[in-house]
């Protein structure tokens, strides 16, 4: 009787791990669920690399953007914007992209053929096209004073 009662813990213990009454399931796929892959909400990618250009005119004049001679936008001093291939009218990249100050001259030229998210920055009399950890310093609070604007 003794060697019974000794036995029951291990027995209890057996019946808990290989799933006897009251085992706990498990949410781990199993064997048979492996090779089963779920085709709801399956997103496809397009074919080229997403891309877009993320304009920042902190400090700098006012310009006008132009793609193939073609004022897409005019960002003023303190202004945004944002330029993606097929919205808002724009043709897809390669982009002949000139960045020219309202009412005068061409200020900078870049020949975009993508790369990803980037960035065109104008900060003063510099702007920059690329990839930047952050737009700099906050501008002077009447540093687009000096601009008109």
């Amino acid at each position: 009787m003794n060697r019974g009662i000794a036995l029951l813990p291990l027995a209890l213990l057996v019946a808990a791990c290989t799933g006897g009454p009251g085992a706990a399931s498990s949410s781990a796929p199993s064997a048979s669920s492996l090779g089963a892959f779920p085709t709801a909400g399956v997103t496809t990618f397009p074919s080229q690399p997403a891309f877009d250009i993320e304009v920042y005119d902190v400090d700098g004049p006012p310009v006008d953007l132009l793609i193939g001679g073609h004022v897409v936008a005019s960002v003023p001093c303190g202004g945004g914007t944002k330029l993606v291939p097929g919205e808002a009218g724009l043709p897809s990249v390669p982009w002949s992209l000139d960045v020219r100050r309202q009412g005068g001259a061409i200020l900078k030229h870049f020949d975009v053929t993508g790369g990803g998210y980037q960035m065109l920055l104008v900060r003063s009399d510099t702007i920059a096209l690329g990839h930047f950890a952050a737009d700099g310093p906050a501008p002077a609070p009447s540093a687009c004073a000096r601009w008109g604007s």
